[in-house]
């Protein structure tokens, strides 16, 4: 059985949050759904998945990296993101789980080598 929901296990929007800290998607879009049509689902991943990859390309542009952050070990990646307990399903983007990986290993590691990422002048620990 596949999981067909970008929630993480962080809902923020119980707090009164309007957009989830977690998945990132809005109160509604959270309380509806259950009750949305594939279509409705399919263009929410979609947004999500490129909202994902725009703050990964602001990140990189904020801390002024000269390099990309990509994954270079696939199996360092795939444990970190057990390790780390990021939950994922076949629609999170990769850019959407570098990011929720760097949110949860970022006061744990000193390098992003650790976690499989290649991340160039990134001051570890994250704020």
């Amino acid at each position: 059985m596949t999981i067909d929901t970008p929630c993480i296990g962080l809902c923020s929007t119980v707090y009164g949050d309007d957009i989830c800290r977690g998945c990132q998607r809005t109160f509604q879009e959270v309380i509806d759904w259950n009750g949305l049509g594939l279509l409705e689902r399919q263009m929410i991943w979609d947004r999500l998945n490129s909202q994902a990859q725009e703050d990964l390309n602001n990140l990189k542009s904020f801390k002024n990296l000269s390099g990309q952050v990509r994954v270079i070990d696939e199996q360092k990646f795939a444990e970190a993101l057990i390790k780390y307990h990021v939950i994922q399903t076949p629609k999170h983007s990769q850019a959407f789980l570098i990011l929720l990986l760097l949110r949860q290993a970022a006061g744990e590691i000193s390098d992003g080598s650790e976690i499989g990422l290649e991340i160039n002048n990134l001051d570890f620990p994250l704020p």
